[in-house]
């Protein structure tokens, strides 16, 4: 028996980076210069849908008009001094460039017509069926003109059933010998199914929780339905499976928009600065160096990539061993076990294990948190010959490799340059500084980062920077101040997801063949890591170019950057399960030297116990390196958690924000 498969065209096949179908028009008149006053983008729109309704009416009882009875009806077209071809021109050529295709249907539909089976194309659409053709061809699959059938053409629509009735006699078929696809749940769904005709819904056109903003609004400002269907086309563009469709989402409506929003202020205002290098610091780094090659052009700083991080700069940039110099080995909000120091250090050797031995830290001590006396005695050690002669020995080779892999890329030119990083506290500008110092730099160190908390070291006049966020109490200008952009979880949320990387984390530096490369530390998920950070960098990457070439949009508004910022701010604080799902897996690690031991999931599904521990994370915040859950992210650990513990969960999340209003 001959099965015919049937796809709608628009919002199942091909879709626009538009949320509002009419926007299109904006975008068209937006092409046209009239002298007359009443001309503008948005009152040609305006007349181009009124002209439609009345093509509509007139071509009664067809179930649809022809796309050139709609300039017929275009009467402000001749007053404005437009042609009515170069109008339908103009229209058709916006269509064609702005069509994009669902890449996940477009599979199915493809496999479909390579498997030999029949495959027809529905459209309740005014356009012309050789254009639809046309585009279905170039994004979808090739196919006969014979198999489009559109409702513009024939006057026959799927809302009314008459299009279906059309297909099954065209073919002299049965309804059960139809299968049809679509997303609208009248005309896809239940008319064909009235019809006895077998029918799938298609669901993931529709918006997502950051792209909802009804279609039908006539409030929203253009700009912001661009930016929602740029959104909404990457994600659908990129997600060719369920695996891929939790990058897509997280990609295109949180991730890309706020990293594009940060690298564009980064650029601009570097420019302003009169910067003409950016060094984009590994790893954090590596997506944003990436959009920041999309979304330049010739009047923003040159842009480049600096292997880099912590353990490869800290060790390096100690001259002298004071308890300031070394406070980022042992620092609240990492590990305190002994061993972890030492591993920071770079003397985990065992020569220093058995100078410790003696002094009363054996291996087992060593492996534990220490605290007060343990701790101070340990530190005193430390800072004393032998082991001070350790470090500082370590310290000096590593910093000779350091100097001269930064000479090597131009650290010593005489351009002026800054860094690009994610931040926190400064302490790599400040080691960089140190460094740079040390072997006779003595122009300024300026940085670029995307947050900078209360607790960041005082730089000294040699060091400039600047902070796209802050918290509410710095004294910092930046674009945005929240609090909640500082909790650890969105510091692990960003440096883990959203600034993910693909190769490892550089830990030192060594010469081959005549050229300084990175070391690396390698980990067992890295694979794994790897491939999901270039599925994201490629689904993130996709968002930037398609919002760059929509000119409605400005990512360097404060408009733009405040919704970009709220999604962030939704996606963190309060996720959903298709949000949490597909990343859940991710492996973090909050200590600096990145060792094995302190790996935990990015979420986890949520014990009764755990929530004890979001209790104490929050009441007691500056203990929080000594509580070590099996998870990173309270908020999606309690997405992707059974329904007690999520309303409990909530329960608490709501009490502590009425708490930290009433303090």
């Amino acid at each position: 028996m001959i099965r015919i498969y049937s796809f709608d065209v628009y919002d199942t096949l091909l879709t626009r980076p538009l949320l509002r179908p009419t926007d299109l028009f904006y975008v068209v008149g937006m092409m046209f210069e009239s002298k007359q006053h009443d001309f503008s983008p948005n009152a040609y729109k305006v007349a181009r849908q009124q002209a439609e309704q009345n093509a509509r009416k007139a071509s009664r009882p067809r179930d649809d008009c022809r796309f050139t009875d709609i300039f017929l009806h275009f009467q402000q077209l001749a007053k404005w001094g437009i042609s009515a071809q170069t109008a339908m021109n103009a229209e058709l050529e916006v269509e064609r460039t702005m069509t994009r295709s669902i890449v996940a249907n477009a599979i199915i539909a493809r496999t479909l017509v390579e498997a030999g089976e029949k495959v027809v194309f529905l459209s309740d659409m005014y356009l012309p069926g050789d254009f639809i053709w046309e585009l279905l061809c170039e994004n979808i699959v090739s196919c006969e003109r014979e198999s489009i059938f559109v409702s513009g053409d024939l006057g026959l629509a799927k809302y009314s059933g008459r299009l279906f009735k059309h297909v099954l006699d065209r073919y002299s078929i049965t309804p059960n010998q139809l299968q049809h696809f679509g997303d609208n749940e009248h005309s896809d769904f239940h008319v064909p199914r009235k019809l006895g005709i077998g029918a799938r819904a298609y669901v993931g056109i529709k918006p997502t929780r950051y792209e909802r903003l009804s279609q039908s609004s006539k409030k929203a400002p253009i700009w912001l339905s661009v930016t929602t269907g740029v959104a909404r086309a990457t994600r659908l563009s990129i997600a060719n499976n369920d695996e891929s469709a939790t990058v897509a989402r997280v990609a295109s409506n949180v991730v890309g928009p706020i990293l594009t929003a940060y690298v564009t202020w980064v650029l601009n205002n570097a420019r302003a600065q009169g910067v003409e290098r950016l060094y984009f610091v590994s790893r954090d780094g590596q997506i944003l160096q990436k959009i920041a090659s999309v979304i330049r052009d010739d009047t923003h700083p040159e842009c480049r990539y600096l292997y880099g991080s912590r353990q490869a700069w800290l060790l390096p940039s100690v001259l002298e061993l004071t308890p300031a110099n070394l406070d980022w080995a042992w620092t609240i909000g990492m590990p305190r076990r002994g061993n972890d120091i030492l591993r920071r250090l770079e003397i985990d050797t065992p020569d220093a294990y058995s100078i410790l031995a003696r002094k009363g830290f054996n291996e087992n001590l060593l492996a534990r948190q220490l605290y007060d006396v343990d701790f101070d005695r340990f530190r005193s050690l430390l800072l004393k010959p032998p082991l001070s002669d350790m470090v500082l020995e370590r310290a000096r080779r590593q910093r000779a490799l350091t100097q001269a892999y930064l000479r090597q890329e131009g650290l010593f030119d005489s351009k002026c340059w800054a860094l690009v990083d994610v931040g926190w506290a400064l302490k790599c500008q400040h080691a960089l500084g140190q460094i740079l110092t040390s072997f006779g730099y003595n122009e300024q160190v300026r940085g670029y980062y995307f947050g900078v908390g209360n607790n960041h070291i005082p730089l000294d006049k040699h060091n400039i920077f600047h902070a796209f966020v802050t918290p509410p109490s710095s004294d910092l200008k930046s674009r945005f101040t929240a609090k909640w952009f500082f909790k650890l979880t969105t510091i692990i949320l960003i440096e883990h997801l959203f600034t993910t990387a693909d190769h490892p984390t550089v830990c030192s530096y060594k010469e081959i063949n005549g050229k300084l490369e990175p070391v690396y530390k390698y980990e067992t998920q890295n694979d794994k890591v790897f491939i999901f950070a270039r599925a994201m960098h490629e689904a993130v990457i996709h968002y930037a170019k398609e919002l760059k070439m929509n000119s409605l949009v400005d990512a360097s508004s404060l408009a733009f950057s405040e919704r970009a910022f709220t999604a962030m701010r939704d996606f963190c604080m309060q996720p959903e399960f298709d949000d949490v799902a597909g990343v859940a897996w991710l492996p973090t690690n909050k200590d600096q030297s990145h060792d094995e031991q302190h790996i935990s999931k990015l979420a986890s599904p949520l014990q009764l116990r755990d929530l004890w521990t979001m209790v104490c994370y929050e009441l007691l915040p500056r203990h929080e390196a000594f509580f070590n859950p099996h998870f990173a992210w309270f908020a999606g650990s309690a997405a992707i958690s059974k329904k007690p513990i999520r309303w409990l969960y909530h329960i608490l999340y709501e009490l502590n924000k009425i708490r930290s209003i009433i303090r």
